[in-house]
């Protein structure tokens, strides 16, 4: 496995195109995000899979940790 440099951030942002000064939510996952997907039914819910292989599953109503 890829260590993941020191001091690299984890961070994932959503952005509001209609107000790019500032990221509407930041996703806070243990590891890197390398794709994220909303659900199509419910565009509240995201999974994400990370660098290390797990997964993350995100309900922006409830906050950035998975």
């Amino acid at each position: 496995a890829l260590p993941i440099s020191r001091g690299m951030s984890t961070h994932s942002y959503i952005w509001n195109l209609e107000k790019p000064n500032k990221p509407e939510m930041t996703l806070k996952p243990i590891s890197p995000l390398v794709c994220l997907e909303y659900n199509p039914k419910d565009s509240h819910v995201l999974v994400g899979g990370c660098f290390n292989g797990l997964f993350g599953f995100w309900d922006t109503r409830k906050g950035s940790y998975p």
